[in-house]
């Protein structure tokens, strides 16, 4: 087998794979999209495209089986450990992790189960009208709950290792694309999300923060019907997010305002 970054003559290959899976793929589909095949590298056999991974902040495989899971990992060993965590459906996640055996060093943690939920149809609850889209004004208060989600979820911050100037551009990048959703009452961010990759079937939501001082007063499910209508409206036409198997107030959050388990991710952090 070969593994190579995919040219404009693979396209039509990578998207019929991808598209078998058409919410799992989502962030797959969006680079392919969007012609960033720089980010993209195909797993072949002769001239038939048979998987297809992204080796970026997270590397993130599709449609591997041992073989091609095992080409995958030799080519990963080969170019170094650049990302900081492998994102994948759970059987794609598992096959490539026993071709790396180690190689790729271990792991500070894992999250070997995250439900993979879409929106296909119009919310179940009732909008929450102060939900809006975050604008440059918000900026100051938005970024320490940024900080603070990413930290309770990924386990370090994300400002460690001089890079906070990035993730400042990050948030800033999100809010200036319209990808950024925010309500503030009195001063005070109250709900925070962005929305990630976006192609053509599914946009994913990414970053759901509710100040932990209001946690289980009924703000979240509302505040997710917010983003999910505009972003439906405007974006894609259909909604996704994954969530931690143990994260059980979220998950029924999420199953409150109408989102359907389609799959199941996993995730393991470097």
């Amino acid at each position: 087998m070969q593994t190579r970054p995919l040219l404009p003559a693979d396209s039509e290959q990578a998207r019929a794979i991808l598209l078998r899976r058409p919410f799992a793929n989502c962030y797959l589909l969006a680079l392919l999209e969007r012609r960033a095949l720089g980010q993209l590298i195909g797993i072949f056999e002769d001239d038939e495209l048979l998987a297809v991974a992204s080796l970026g902040g997270n590397c993130v495989a599709s449609e591997l089986d041992a073989d091609s899971a095992l080409a995958l990992a030799d080519h990963l060993v080969r170019a170094g450990r650049h990302s900081a965590s492998i994102v994948c459906r759970k059987p794609d996640l598992e096959l490539l992790w026993q071709a790396l055996d180690g190689r790729w060093g271990w792991p500070r943690d894992r999250r070997l189960a995250q439900p993979l939920m879409v929106l296909r149809q119009p919310p179940l609850v009732e909008p929450d009208p102060l939900v809006r889209r975050g604008t440059a004004a918000d900026f100051e208060l938005l970024f320490p709950a940024c900080v603070e989600m990413f930290t309770a979820e990924v386990g370090v911050s994300p400002l460690e290792g001089g890079m906070e100037r990035a993730y400042r551009a990050r948030i800033s990048d999100a809010i200036t694309s319209r990808r950024s959703f925010v309500r503030i009452d009195d001063g005070a961010m109250v709900f925070k999300t962005e929305v990630g990759a976006i192609a053509s079937t599914a946009c994913q939501l990414q970053g759901v923060w509710v100040r932990p001082q209001l946690r289980g007063q009924g703000l979240a499910a509302p505040a997710i019907a917010a983003v999910a209508s505009m972003a439906m409206r405007d974006t894609a036409p259909a909604v996704e997010l994954y969530v931690n198997d143990f994260n059980t107030p979220a998950r029924k959050a999420y199953e409150r305002v109408g989102f359907e388990y389609v799959d199941t991710f996993a995730t393991v952090f470097f």
